[in-house]
């Protein structure tokens, strides 16, 4: 199911917005080793990967996400970060960012999560650019493992090994 700037995927009925404009807040707190260790929101353009997030009740155009430690529960995790390089032309297409965002992230949960992922009851989804950003210079796709109705309290990663 798509609609202009929600998408659900992998049966997951999980909708989640395209990045908007640049924001300047960033309430989470993060370590030297760039590790989340106090919630608060993160930048849209700040996500890193390892940032474990709370995806449920996101809007269609986002800012900023609300983070949290690993540790404490969470239904989503930052598992990559791509550039878009499918447009040559410089000319936005949703399409074309979309299509290079699925078949990134799917790619990603085998790399990340392990070869068995789908059993995990994990599914993916991704935050991209919208035109607006785009004119900006926004390029970045943000994979993302994600659990509907569960709470994470580690991360994914290894989870389907």
């Amino acid at each position: 199911m798509k609609s202009p700037k929600l998408l659900a995927l992998c049966g997951l009925a999980l909708g989640l917005p395209a990045l908007a404009a640049c924001s300047i807040f960033n309430g989470a707190s993060r370590d030297s080793d760039g590790q989340i260790t106090e919630a608060g929101d993160v930048d849209a353009f700040q996500l890193a990967v390892g940032d474990c997030l709370i995806l449920a009740d996101l809007a269609d155009t986002i800012t900023s996400v609300p983070a949290k430690p690993c540790s404490e529960a969470h239904d989503g995790e930052v598992i990559k970060l791509i550039t878009v390089q499918s447009i040559s032309d410089g000319v936005y297409d949703e399409a074309v960012v979309t299509e290079e965002a699925e078949t990134g992230c799917e790619a990603a949960m085998g790399e990340v999560v392990g070869p068995n992922w789908v059993e995990t009851g994990l599914s993916w989804t991704y935050l991209y650019p919208t035109d607006e950003s785009w004119e900006t210079g926004d390029r970045e796709i943000v994979c993302m493992a994600a659990v509907e109705g569960l709470t994470l309290t580690a991360t994914v990663a290894g989870t389907g090994n």
